[in-house]
């Protein structure tokens, strides 16, 4: 829609960055990944079209998320008993990037849209365009898109190895009938970029990263017209994921490389009315995933299963959802035995459930108010149970544990909704707890076989994040208006005892590392006819809750603006223009998430030009 074609960034995390809640991990330009609410990596799940992007983003800040947000129809955010289709770990949510690249319905025309962008930031130029066709009762679609950018730009000036490239394909076909349809996809995308260097730790001259992953998918879904079964419909899908990723450092010696590949199939099922449940779905998934890493670490076979129950009832006033899932995790390490540095290694299996409720009143016409709960499961990563080595490009050694118990989680928000014809409003209020928080914790050591790089150890505490979201929207005239959302998020994990005689504390917590700071956001936006502009202005407030070894990031003010305008030819066809000024006083600042925020600041003034036609 609009918001997307505005918003439209170079990584899935800047185009939404400047939705409420939401913040960025990063190292350098190219691997951003979101954090929503001070949950990310596993915690935050990645889609597109509803399949998990089965790449090595959740790993490591350096490694970037494999979906590219161009060429996207929408994005959508979900939380709650949703959620658990995908995953009993999404006690963040779910992140969905809808690009419909199966058809579930036969078009009535050709359709497509193509697009060039250009940015002043790192002087790249991307573009691309997809087209879907019909032939009877089938559907083709095809699509590519490809980016080229050199070094960013920062007030202190260029900042180097930071240029990537970029260049993916999508082809898609379904044949379509009235009891449904079924379909396969094929997706391969190359993708290559630099890592700043750090003078002091690990590489001085930067690190590049080549990776590339291949995807072949298949679904189908099949009206059941009878009624004696319980189930109207029935979705299937199995899909194959390889996933290459290699870290080169100086003189083109790869130091760290990974390779995953990742094998996913599931049956859901839509039900009919059950008792009193309108509707609902239940399924079954299974996941097995090859992990293969250089010397930094073991390699392991993940395989896993789940069974899932979602239902829905409700009428207007009152929505009711609930669900439950089980899941099963075994991973299996290459080899087992004893570890002068990680101790015991043994194969693990983990079983746990999650589930979640979902509750609103609308007590008024105006007026409405609700809850989510949520109980979440996360099994420990390969990563974190083996690793072992230096990871240059992040510039840590990392030591995995393989004694981790198993991540447990309790989420609850309490929101309320004020709606009307020219003012929306909403406030939420969000606490979870976890019983081991499993995190890379930064020991304040430096590694014995390298000793210029810091010693990070996988290991989980008791903790809690909480904070506050809030939203408001008014329409001041016909053409103008204005929006103002904040948020506040802290995190804290428990001291062990040992922790608080060792290191003299008397406190029993202390803040969890890569918490985001307070952002206040206010936009005022002119609309009218075919011209939309918008004047953003963006204060992010000082970090000053520490981990131990973390470093305070100070406050800073960013203006940004935007200019679209549309317009159609003769032959009907959509073209948009859309101009955006990004940190237009040029501030020298630091996004308290990224790697590097101690080395280099983010991008300066810069200009974005985008032209897109729909046909």
């Amino acid at each position: 829609g609009v918001d997307l074609r505005r918003d439209l960034g170079a990584t899935l995390a800047e185009t939404l960055s400047r939705q409420p809640g939401i913040a960025v991990r990063s190292l350098g330009t190219a691997p951003g990944r979101p954090v929503l609410r001070g949950l990310g990596d596993e915690r935050l799940l990645i889609l597109q079209d509803g399949q998990l992007s089965a790449d090595a983003s959740a790993f490591s800040a350096d490694h970037a998320v494999t979906i590219d947000p161009s060429g996207s129809d929408e994005i959508e955010i979900s939380r709650g008993p949703a959620a658990l289709i995908y995953g009993g770990n999404a006690l963040g949510g779910v992140i969905n990037v809808v690009k419909n690249r199966i058809a579930t319905s036969i078009p009535q025309k050709i359709h497509g849209k193509t697009g060039l962008q250009w940015n002043s930031a790192d002087r790249s130029v991307s573009g691309g365009g997809d087209i879907t066709l019909p032939l009877r009762n089938m559907a083709f679609h095809a699509d590519v898109h490809g980016k080229a950018a050199s070094n960013m730009h920062s007030p202190e000036g260029r900042i180097p190895n930071t240029q990537s490239g970029l260049l993916r394909g999508d082809a898609g076909w379904s044949f379509i009938q009235p009891w449904g349809y079924t379909g396969i996809h094929i997706h391969t995308s190359t993708q290559n970029y630099g890592i700043p260097p750090d003078p002091n730790s690990g590489h001085p001259e930067g690190v590049d990263i080549e990776m590339s992953q291949f995807q072949v998918e298949s679904r189908s879904e099949f009206m059941l017209s009878t009624g004696k079964t319980p189930f109207e419909l029935l979705e299937t899908r199995l899909s194959f994921i390889g996933y290459q990723h290699d870290e080169i450092e100086s003189g083109g010696f790869i130091g760290t490389s990974y390779r995953l590949q990742t094998l996913q199939g599931s049956a859901n099922a839509r039900t009919r009315p059950l008792l009193f449940f309108r509707h609902g779905t239940v399924g079954i998934s299974g996941e097995t995933q090859r992990y293969e890493v250089s010397d930094q670490g073991i390699d392991s076979r993940k395989t896993g299963g789940a069974l899932f129950v979602i239902q829905e009832t409700g009428n207007d006033r009152i929505t009711f959802q609930t669900g439950a899932r089980i899941d099963v995790v075994h991973q299996q390490p290459a080899r087992e035995g004893t570890s002068g540095i990680l101790g015991e290694i043994t194969s693990r299996t983990f079983t746990g459930w999650s589930g979640s409720i979902l509750f609103t009143y609308r007590f008024h016409p105006r007026w409405q108010a609700g809850f989510t709960t949520m109980r979440s499961f996360r099994a420990p990563g390969a990563e974190e149970l083996y690793s072992r080595g230096p990871h240059l490009a992040v510039y840590s050694y990392e030591i995995g544990n393989p004694q981790l118990e198993a991540e447990r989680g309790w989420g609850n928000d309490l929101f309320l909704t004020y709606q009307t014809d020219r003012l929306n409003w909403k406030g939420s209020l969000f606490y979870n707890t976890f019983n081991n928080y499993i995190y890379p914790r930064d020991t304040g050591q430096q590694s014995i076989p390298n000793p210029n790089i810091d010693l990070y150890q996988h290991t989980g505490s008791p903790a809690r994040i909480y904070g506050a979201e809030a939203q408001i929207t008014a329409d001041i005239t016909r053409t103008f208006e204005i929006a103002v959302s904040g948020t506040l998020t802290e995190g804290n994990r428990s001291l062990s005892n040992e922790e608080q005689e060792i290191r003299g504390l008397t406190n029993r917590e202390e803040p969890l590392p890569l918490i985001p700071p307070a952002k206040i956001q206010a936009e005022v936006t002119y609309h009218h006819q075919n011209i939309r502009s918008a004047l953003i202005f963006t204060r992010v407030f000082s970090q000053t809750r520490l981990a131990e070894f973390e470093t305070r990031t100070d406050a800073y003010n960013r203006l940004d603006a935007s200019l679209q305008y549309r317009f159609s030819d003769k032959g009907k066809k959509l073209h948009t223009i859309s101009l955006q000024g990004k940190n237009l006083t040029n501030a020298a600042y630091r996004n308290h998430l990224s790697r590097i925020k101690e080395i280099y600041p983010e991008p300066g003034i810069h200009v974005r030009l985008l032209y897109q036609l729909f046909f």
